[in-house]
């Protein structure tokens, strides 16, 4: 889970903890935390930023495929213009979709 949310759950959870353990005194001193809430804002959260880890781990294996199939692109696309570029001048390369002029 992302630092940010971690340290604020935790923050929170910590507040709940001691509203909990401390409510009777709360309570004489006409003081009301609806810790319901916080809790239920803190389950969302948790659920929130466990898919956001899922959908960042797929997007990382996702992306590591990505790259891959460009360098595949890339050494067929070399393989392919090589024989183009060693038979025929430089001028006739655009003839043939080869932009560059190396």
């Amino acid at each position: 889970m992302n630092k940010i949310y971690s340290d604020q759950i935790e923050k929170v959870n910590l507040l709940v903890s001691g509203i909990e353990k401390n409510a009777a005194e709360l309570k004489t001193n006409k003081i009301n935390v609806d810790t319901q809430q916080l809790k239920k804002a803190i389950a969302q959260l948790t659920e929130i930023a466990e898919k956001q880890d899922v959908a960042d781990a797929t997007l990382k294996q996702i992306r590591t495929e990505a790259h891959q199939k460009l360098d595949e692109l890339k050494e067929l696309y070399d393989a392919a213009k090589m024989p183009i570029k060693g038979h025929f001048s430089l001028e006739k390369w655009a003839n043939f979709g080869i932009p560059d002029k190396r």
